[in-house]
């Protein structure tokens, strides 16, 4: 439930954004569209969303995420649960690339 509830107020904090960005891949791969993947610092893991870090301030995630939505149609970002295994996560980005290489999206498009 808690997991529903988070998922649901990034995607609202999206909208309010301007845009939509997604948590994975969307159902239905565009080969002609772009996608962006955004891999947030260590510090939104260990802080949330909010997170300040002590020397550089505000973390500004959302924002982050509001610069980058003219890249193209699919922004790709996810918040990373704390102590998440960096190897099995990497190897779901890769396993991401990969079916968006499969399904036919250009290397320059991604």
């Amino acid at each position: 439930m808690k997991t529903i509830l988070f998922t649901l107020f990034l995607i609202s904090s999206n909208f309010l954004y301007g845009q939509i960005s997604y948590t994975s891949l969307p159902k239905s791969i565009d080969i002609k569209g772009k996608y962006l993947f955004y891999l947030h610092g260590r510090i939104i893991e260990d802080q949330g969303i909010n997170a300040i870090h002590p020397e550089f301030g505000p973390y500004k995630y959302l924002d982050i995420l509001d610069s980058l939505k003219n890249f193209g149609p699919y922004l790709i970002s996810e918040v990373r649960a704390k102590n998440t295994d960096e190897i099995l996560y990497a190897e779901k980005v890769v396993m991401q690339i990969d079916t968006l290489l499969k399904a036919g999206v250009p290397p320059k498009n991604i």
